[in-house]
């Protein structure tokens, strides 16, 4: 068998390289990407989920007179974001509850902002027939999607505390969801620990 001498950069090149290739596939690196500094520079697709502790990206929304209006989150005590639609007719079902919640603890440092992306006309009008008196802005585009980290339906709540972080969220609704978030900003605001995150149940299989 014949030998064909290898130049010894090129060998220790080689080597290199295996052993670069190896130590990848061995140990890689998983990393959380973090939220946007800016929603602006989301790129157009769900962001990354957002876990307790994550500060929110600014966004600009406007009222129900078309003024523009951004959003740092922070501020208040305990911020309460509510996103919904007119459409949603479960959205529509719990907003005399948050308004219950918003006004029991409008004294004690909680802000309520409620979220939608449909007419001036139809916000207003879903409004007024949920009685609510917080305040309700629309986001004609997808920078308050982006800075919670893509909204995959609604209604979506959040709870964040002055300084724009997450504090904690609620996907959907029911009476137990409802009952969880009143306990939970209760909590908050008397400066006690949160308990156990509320866990929707799971939905039962569809029988064929």
């Amino acid at each position: 068998m014949s030998r064909f001498p290898v130049p010894v950069g090129a060998a220790v090149a080689a080597i290199v390289a295996v052993a670069a290739t190896t130590a990848a596939m061995a140990s890689p690196v998983v990393a959380r990407p973090t939220p946007h500094a800016d929603s602006s520079q989301a790129p157009p697709s769900i962001g990354v989920a957002l876990a307790p502790g994550d500060k929110i990206a600014p966004a600009t929304v406007t009222d129900l007179d078309g003024k523009a209006v951004r959003l740092t989150w922070g501020g208040a005590k305990l911020t309460l974001v509510n996103l919904w639609a007119t459409w949603c007719q479960p959205c529509r079902e719990e907003m005399p509850e948050i308004q219950k919640l918003s006004a029991r603890h409008a004294a004690d440092g909680l802000t309520t902002l409620g979220i939608d992306r449909t007419t001036p006309d139809a916000v207003r009008k879903a409004a007024a027939d949920a009685g609510v008196s917080y305040r309700v802005l629309l986001s004609g585009d997808n920078s308050v999607a982006y800075a919670f980290g893509g909204i995959a339906t609604v209604p979506m709540t959040f709870l964040l505390d002055a300084e724009g972080r997450l504090v904690r969220k609620y996907v959907g609704t029911n009476p137990d969801e409802l009952a969880a978030l009143n306990r939970d900003v209760d909590d908050f605001l008397a400066g006690r620990r949160l308990g156990v995150p509320y866990i929707p149940p799971a939905p039962s299989p569809t029988k064929h």
